[in-house]
């Protein structure tokens, strides 16, 4: 009696800690995150530059077809001469120099959607997808830290992290990608489908989800194991809400996009180009980390997608096994947040084509572990090893940048080699707290209880 009341009088003066270290550990984020912004905008931008000056060739230079070679030899060139000219931005200049020709294979509506929130002039636009970005890769870890339990200050701590030594997210910072928008987009698709009792949550869902797999399709595995997920947990009405979401929602990308290419052929066009991507450019030595052809060489290609394939048979089942209704909010964001984890990780491990900032994608997954680990308080001598020791390795190696140093490796083995590593454990890690329930505070099973009675 005398420890549990000794226990409760503790309580209050652990929570004022825990406030005050996140509170630090928050102003030292943002200090990273403004830091992080000031470099990014000392880069050209690279990629974005590709995704801006399509939108801008098909609105007003007439192109209709900008997967084909001589319209992306044509729109370089155009391009490049604007840039050259004495008004021109110094940023604008140095971009096009380095993109004569361009490699145009996203999706029509990634152009679409690029284009929708560019202005046609290359330095505020670069300046406005920038912020955006950085903003949305904010939300996006607190969402998921949220969603999954970590709370403000581990959410805090893996933003310090990521900023201060993610090769995946400096990478991200010098070509200015849309991997962290993708992140923002998955983190609010699982917000919505974690809200209990909210009435057309599980719709919107689906629409977020289907938008950004229309964006880009490499987050797909991960769209398909969620729909599983709302399927096993929820029923087969939440299923058909999230599908009639989603099939809304693609409708109207794949019209958006038609409209402004000034076809449906478009989809068409980007179809027959992804699988001709040139090998030069996609080279290893460009910076394409793909696990999965260092492991197998040449003959990754053909096998990338039957792997991939039987890498979602464990977590299918996983989450099947769990099929009954979650016992909280807490473990249904949790579950949900490692499920869109687990599919980007699979397609992490098994693709032909990994820039080095598409492992940001592994976070979810990373963010997930931290929330299980926070969930079990007390853990074991093996627990300690599952839910600490070989997350807080994985996390490590999927950061790359403080081992680089000191490995000796060269950056062709190295980032495939560690990275890939950190893949095969987080997904080993993430499939096995699918199947280990953990116990939900008191508080969470109440109001998991009265939305269910409200619902109801």
């Amino acid at each position: 009696m005398t420890e549990a009341k000794a226990a409760e009088h503790a309580r209050p003066g652990r929570a004022g800690v825990e406030r005050a270290a996140a509170v630090v550990l928050a102003a030292v984020a943002c200090f990273l995150l403004l830091r992080s912004w000031q470099v990014g905008q000392s880069y050209p931008g690279i990629d974005y530059y590709q995704f801006w000056a399509v939108g801008e060739a098909i609105e007003h230079d007439g192109v209709s077809n900008p997967y084909s070679d001589d319209e992306r030899v044509r729109m370089g060139a155009l391009y490049l001469e604007r840039a050259s000219r004495e008004d021109a931005a110094p940023r604008h200049r140095a971009v096009a120099q380095g993109r004569a020709v361009l490699e145009t294979y996203s999706t029509p509506f990634l152009y679409t959607a690029m284009h929708a929130i560019a202005s046609g002039d290359y330095e505020r636009d670069f300046t406005r997808w920038h912020t955006l970005s950085l903003l949305a890769f904010v939300a996006a870890v607190v969402m998921f830290g949220r969603a999954a339990g970590v709370g403000w200050g581990g959410a805090a701590a893996l933003l310090a992290l990521v900023v201060a030594f993610g090769a995946p997210f400096q990478s991200e910072t010098q070509v200015a990608n849309v991997n962290r928008v993708q992140l923002g987009g998955l983190a609010l698709a699982t917000l919505l489908l974690g809200r209990s009792g909210a009435g057309g949550s599980v719709v919107l869902g689906g629409a977020v989800l289907a938008a950004c797999a229309t964006f880009k399709p490499n987050v797909a595995i991960a769209v398909v194991l969620v729909a599983i997920t709302v399927g096993a947990q929820l029923g087969r009405r939440a299923l058909l809400e999230l599908v009639v979401g989603g099939a809304v929602s693609a409708v109207l990308c794949f019209g958006a996009a038609a409209l402004f290419c000034g076809s449906a052929g478009s989809w068409l066009d980007w179809a027959a180009t992804i699988s001709l991507i040139p090998e030069e450019i996609i080279r290893v030595s460009l910076g394409n980390y793909a696990p999965l052809p260092l492991l197998l060489g040449t003959r990754g290609a053909g096998a990338s997608l039957a792997i991939a394939a039987l890498l979602c048979v464990p977590v299918a089942v996983a989450l099947v096994r769990r099929s009954d209704p979650p016992a909280s909010d807490r473990e249904r964001g949790r579950v949900l947040v490692t499920t869109v984890g687990l599919g980007c990780v699979v397609y992490l491990a098994t693709a032909t084509l990994v820039w080095e900032h598409y492992f940001l994608l592994a976070l979810p997954l990373a963010i997930a572990l931290g929330g299980h680990a926070v969930a079990v308080r007390e853990p074991d001598a093996a627990g300690w090893v599952r839910l600490r020791v070989l997350p807080a390795l994985a996390f490590l190696g999927l950061l790359a940048t403080p081992t680089y140093g000191i490995a000796g490796l060269p950056h062709e083995i190295y980032f495939p080699l560690v990275q890939g590593s950190a893949l095969v454990i987080f997904y080993i890690l993430g499939v096995w707290s699918l199947l280990d329930r953990v116990a939900a505070p008191a508080s969470d099973q109440a109001s998991n209880t009265n939305a269910r009675s409200e619902s109801s």
